[in-house]
């Protein structure tokens, strides 16, 4: 579980409004929700043995910051397994600009437990082979995501007979 955000603003750096995070989580929706689809009709038995390991490693780890760092390589090895460099390129940059606004905001641990859950649901969708439980996964992943940037008290979800 992480237990703190081992970063801390810069000073006067604050989130986007709520139009441009919404077009972030947007463009993350499309991007890496194709990826993890394309992943779960391309990725090798080598690829889906690391996400497993990545998804419960992340569930082990304490500190934000490493846990931030194996949350992207999680990310990007679902956009590698998709089979497309272009993707891969797209993810590496969302990444990037996913981690610099986590920078500004203190994580709670009820955040980082809940993506750990979503992680484990979208290698599973992926393991198994079903793009469109992928897709959904991920959709919903990165939806949890912008309801923690707004200070949403109730993350969207999207129902599938769950």
């Amino acid at each position: 579980m992480v237990t703190s955000s081992a970063t801390t603003a810069p000073t006067g750096a604050k989130l986007p409004d709520e139009a441009a995070l919404r077009d972030l989580v947007d463009y993350r929706c499309v991007v890496e929700g194709g990826a993890a689809a394309l992943a779960s009709r391309r990725a090798t038995p080598e690829q889906l043995e690391h996400l497993e390991a990545l998804a419960a490693e992340l569930d082990a780890i304490d500190d934000f910051g490493t846990w931030s760092e194996q949350d992207t390589l999680l990310h990007l090895v679902i956009a590698d397994a998709s089979g497309s460099e272009r993707l891969l390129v797209e993810v590496g940059r969302v990444r990037a600009e996913v981690f610099r606004l986590s920078q500004l905001v203190p994580v709670p641990r009820q955040a980082t437990e809940l993506a750990n859950r979503e992680h484990g649901e979208l290698v599973a969708a992926i393991g198994s082979r079903e793009p469109d439980r992928a897709r959904e996964a991920m959709v919903s992943h990165v939806e949890s995501t912008r309801a923690l940037w707004l200070g949403l008290g109730r993350v969207p979800r999207r129902s599938r007979g769950r």
